[in-house]
């Protein structure tokens, strides 16, 4: 499994379990070899179900943003154009707006007393509204890209 994979690379041929079994029996926790097998079981079982427990989420947060595009496709096939062309006024709007305030913050004098806000909404607005709007129109980065990969061939292992 590629889990265990990467958990071996990190932590060597025992993995996260050996090197806690190694830690626990130098120093005197464990005592014979069945409690070593017992701490030994555990400790892959808790990866191997946090492994699960991240696949799940990530499956949920994919379903999500293709309800979200599948929303999207439907309001295309609306008749209203306002409702058609929300999303592209919305972004165009937002966008508009976020580079018109970097604009001004980069050019204008700002009072000492109120630099701290314009940094505040000046990395709300790079964060979450070009952020997001980059996400929904051209997906997200390499790496989330890399990982539904790593999802894709971890759910045919089932």
């Amino acid at each position: 499994m590629i889990i265990s994979e990467i958990f071996k690379g990190i932590f060597g041929d025992g993995g996260l379990a050996g090197e806690v079994v190694d830690v626990l029996k130098s120093t005197g926790v464990i005592k014979d070899p069945e409690m070593e097998l017992r701490v030994r079981t555990a400790i892959q079982e808790a990866e191997l179900k946090k492994g699960q427990q991240e696949i799940d989420l990530e499956k949920i947060y994919i379903d999500d943003r293709k309800s979200a595009r599948d929303m999207n496709i439907v309001s295309l096939q609306q008749d209203d154009k306002f409702v058609k062309r929300f999303i592209y006024y919305y972004a165009a709007i937002t966008t508009v707006a976020t580079f018109s305030y970097i604009f001004f913050v980069t050019f204008w004098d700002i009072p000492k007393e109120n630099l701290n806000t314009a940094n505040t909404i000046l990395g709300f607005m790079l964060g979450t509204f070009l952020a997001t709007l980059i996400n929904f129109f051209f997906g997200s980065s390499a790496g989330s890209m890399a990982k539904s990969k790593v999802l894709d061939i971890l759910s045919k292992e089932k």
